[in-house]
């Protein structure tokens, strides 16, 4: 019992911090292909302090890519 109770609780607050995080061009599963060409998917990280500045849906970490010498795209 005590084993299911914490599931239940882990559940609820997994559910709970990604609904809580929800914002348009933010995704947390992996969404189809918009073409067979190569693609490259950011991973964007924060630590649970830390400050969420939206790289991931504002563009900059694209920017920051597309200015690299190694890649041309």
């Amino acid at each position: 019992m005590k084993i299911l109770l914490i599931l239940f609780f882990s559940l609820l607050l997994n559910t709970s911090l990604a609904s809580a995080d929800e914002k348009p061009g933010r995704f947390f599963e992996d969404q189809p292909d918009v073409t067979d060409e190569h693609q490259i998917h950011f991973i964007y990280l924060l630590p649970s302090d830390g400050e969420d500045r939206e790289l991931d849906i504002n563009g900059s970490m694209e920017r920051y890519f597309r200015k690299s010498k190694q890649y041309n795209v």
